[in-house]
């Protein structure tokens, strides 16, 4: 499976475990970086990253989906480019994460507009996933992840 593969490359592996050490370092309020944080920021290639990330989104592996998101969330949190955060914002609706995507909206990390820059193509498998992934309960449109959704069809 081309997922597994990504996945387990080596540079993938080396590049996520730089994303790993960001992303961990973001929840240390009183964190104190010398160099080293230039240094590892300059050292990704978020770009690799986030095509590698859009094709693990679509994967059933726990590990890929993990790595997908945090991926995803890191690159809303830095200051990569609106490219970068459009690709970020994709695979995060991919991932059926809508509510990562509405607090980095809310937050001011993105602005909502960055969808509609996004191809056509992408726009649409956005709908798409939206769509698939929100039920109707009361006359209210709930939107719910992949595994939320496989229990709520599988219950009915």
């Amino acid at each position: 499976m081309l997922a597994e593969r990504l996945y387990n490359l080596e540079s993938f592996q080396v590049q996520y475990k730089k994303v790993l050490i960001l992303s961990a370092s973001l929840t240390i309020k009183k964190l104190v970086w010398n160099s080293e944080r230039k240094l590892l920021l300059e050292s990704i290639n978020w770009n690799n990253l986030l095509s590698i990330c859009s094709i693990l989104c679509q994967s059933e592996n726990a590990d890929h989906l993990e790595a997908s998101l945090r991926i995803s969330q890191t690159v809303l949190l830095e200051e990569c480019d609106d490219e970068q955060k459009g690709a970020a914002v994709f695979i995060l609706i991919k991932l059926t994460n809508i509510p990562a995507y509405e607090l980095a909206v809310k937050r001011e990390l993105i602005k909502r507009e960055l969808i509609d820059r996004l191809p056509l193509k992408l726009k649409f498998e956005i709908n798409q996933a939206k769509i698939f992934n929100a039920i109707n309960i009361n006359e209210n449109i709930i939107s719910i992840n992949r595994f939320q959704k496989n229990v709520y069809d599988n219950l009915r």
